[in-house]
């Protein structure tokens, strides 16, 4: 058994991290390109390993929301596996919340991996399944929020013998 979710996060990291496009995005108005890693997994870290301070909004998190159903198969042989992933743009903002900034991340990001094929080793293809807006706790004063997506994947399995 692969965990093939592990394949398509990584996937999505290296394609996401490697557009010059969104690096410009994600740097802002008042920041250079590429001062910080701006694209995690999972989580955003305390420490940025590029700029070696905490992460600055706005930024990604790519996760898995669900491995999906693991099992499909065929004779006795798995061949398929749908695993689901969460795609995040955060951002930080006193006062009004504005998505001014986090939108054309997001519209980036989903022109990067829409209803793409991977041509990878397991090969799959990638689909938007949904999209929302989400809010922490804002009883700081100061609000985190984000526009985030959710992506399926329909990854093909090496049929064993």
């Amino acid at each position: 058994m692969a965990i093939e979710w592990v394949d398509v996060i990584t996937w999505v990291y290296k394609t996401l991290s490697e557009d010059d496009v969104l690096a410009e995005l994600l740097a802002g108005a008042s920041k250079v390109k590429g001062f910080q890693q701006a694209v995690y997994t999972t989580m955003a870290p305390q420490v940025d390993p590029v700029s070696g301070k905490t992460p600055i909004a706005p930024f990604i998190i790519v996760a898995l929301a669900d491995g999906g159903i693991d099992e499909r198969s065929l004779c006795g042989s798995r061949f398929l596996a749908n695993p689901t992933l969460r795609i995040t743009a955060w951002d930080r903002q006193s006062g009004s919340v504005s998505y001014a900034r986090i939108k054309p991340i997001m519209d980036r990001v989903d022109e990067l991996i829409d209803n793409k094929e991977s041509y990878t080793t397991p090969r799959f293809w990638i689909r938007r399944d949904s999209s929302d807006v989400i809010f922490p706790d804002p009883s700081s004063g100061i609000t985190d929020y984000g526009i985030t997506a959710t992506y399926q994947a329909m990854v093909t399995v090496e049929i064993g013998v």
